[in-house]
């Protein structure tokens, strides 16, 4: 069993933790630190389009293609946020 990703505010680690909750529908205190796009049925293709969208909004640009295809997990989205 995953236990649950901890929450607080401003870091790359939390604002990850908050798209995605809110991309899956769940509260972010019950997100799995594994949550991933193949573990988890409800981050499915339209979960994924509203993350990116919700990290593209977070960002206030839009991600390149690569980045895209590169998001799988809490870790990949962490390190979109944190930047170059």
């Amino acid at each position: 069993m995953s236990r649950p990703v901890p929450t607080g505010d401003g870091d790359a680690r939390v604002q990850a933790i908050e798209i995605v909750s809110g991309a899956l529908g769940v509260d972010a205190a019950q997100l799995p630190v594994d949550t991933a796009i193949g573990r988890s049925e409800r981050w499915d293709s339209l979960a994924h389009v509203r993350i990116i969208l919700a990290i593209e909004a977070r960002l206030d640009r839009q991600l390149a293609p690569d980045e895209v295809v590169a998001i799988a997990d809490l870790t990949d989205i962490e390190r979109i946020l944190d930047g170059p």
